[in-house]
């Protein structure tokens, strides 16, 4: 007997911490022997209560589920009064153990999945939250921008590769290829900033020479082709007699998610004067590693010169995510005063040590915790002024 009332004071104790809670009223926190499975009448209760308030002083301790306390293959619903006086266990006897609270309460019906305590439902809100947000955002977003700003209107915009091709004549034709047009989207076209004519010479136990084939006709001085073109030295050539030409550009892209960026060469173009040799690729992650892109040329058949045309399909670029379902978007992008301190971390990190690919896991130390921010471009102000020819 004694037993029996220590057992129906502690689910008393229990209910009026509860009751508290429901009502807003301040109660102590509840400890972890609330976590304890204790017994009512010889038979355990396989969670914490829950309990729906209604009217005063009486309180409706109502068990469905998550929580439930067994007796029998009937639920449990426990009558008890909020002033503390000693809980009343009584079996409900309907399978619906909300139904046992007065008719006017039955709207009132407990949280099954979590119970009483907040600390787990903000985490199930936040869980969810976080969930519906990713689901959100169907796309990548990486941003690009120029980092160099002496002559920056030269160079062009990436922009998504398109082709300029008629009305399909036919509903099975090609242009309406979901896996062809999928591919196709993925790529982002950079375009040649300048008019080149260039042509190599080599000779044995000289350095390599690079002239400028159009000489006075030519559209760019020949001091800027020497800032912008520059031969990588003969030693790190891949062949002895295949050099290798490079061309600083100011593009840069970065992101906040995980993107590979793939530099390739526009084989989705038909170029009627094809290159006399070929683009060398790269591939390195930009949401940790953002620098500058380069354009480096092989030069297979030197008796033929390297011709560029402004405009004409230079390079593409595309990207690889976590989730290959995933699209990706470009977004220009502002290079903030701690992202442009981080690039100049590790620009010319290759002029000291080989395999920078081992200086990854200390860049994500030193990495900002924002890289892409996008630019928000103000809108042209309209002028006031009356049109003269309108007047």
């Amino acid at each position: 007997m004694l037993e029996t009332d220590r057992r129906e004071r502690a689910i008393s104790d229990r209910a009026r911490k509860y009751s508290a809670w429901r009502c807003g009223c301040p109660a102590e926190s509840l400890d972890r022997q609330d976590r304890h499975r204790p017994t009512i009448a010889g038979y355990e209760i396989r969670s914490t209560l829950v309990f729906v308030p209604c009217e005063p002083p009486v309180m409706w301790i109502t068990v469905r589920e998550i929580p439930r306390v067994h007796i029998g293959r009937r639920g449990l619903a426990a009558r008890c009064a909020s002033s503390g006086k000693d809980a009343k266990v009584q079996p409900s006897g309907s399978p619906k153990p909300w139904l046992a609270a007065p008719p006017s309460r039955r709207r009132d019906r407990p949280n099954r999945a979590f119970g009483p305590r907040p600390w787990r439902r903000s985490m199930f809100s936040l869980f969810k939250r976080r969930s519906q947000a990713q689901a959100a955002r169907r796309v990548t977003e990486v941003g690009w921008a120029i980092t160099d700003s002496k002559a920056s209107l030269i160079w062009d915009d990436p922009e998504p590769f398109r082709r300029d091709l008629p009305k399909a004549a036919s509903a099975k034709s090609v242009q309406g290829c979901p896996a062809a047009i999928d591919f196709d989207a993925r790529h982002y076209m950079i375009r040649c900033p300048v008019d080149l004519n260039l042509r190599i010479r080599l000779e044995e136990g000289q350095a390599p020479i690079l002239e400028n084939a159009d000489g006075a006709r030519s559209t760019i001085r020949p001091k800027q082709i020497g800032q912008m073109v520059s031969i990588v030295n003969p030693a790190e050539w891949r062949h002895p007699k295949r050099p290798i030409l490079q061309i600083i550009t100011p593009y840069i892209f970065l992101a906040d998610e995980v993107a590979y960026l793939n530099q390739v060469p526009p084989y989705l173009d038909f170029l009627p004067d094809p290159l006399p040799g070929v683009l060398i690729s790269g591939r390195f992650p930009v949401h940790v590693w953002p620098r500058p892109l380069m354009w480096a040329f092989e030069w297979h058949d030197t008796s033929k010169n390297l011709v560029l045309r402004r405009g004409q399909p230079w390079f593409y670029v595309r990207f690889d995510t976590p989730d290959p379902s995933r699209p990706t978007r470009l977004v220009e992008a502002d290079i903030t005063a701690p992202v442009q301190r981080y690039i100049d971390e590790l620009s010319g990190v290759t002029n000291y040590v080989n395999r920078t690919y081992a200086l990854f896991e200390r860049a994500k130390k030193r990495r900002p915790e924002q890289l892409l921010v996008p630019r928000v471009r103000r809108p042209a102000a309209r002028s006031t002024a009356k049109c003269p020819v309108a007047a």
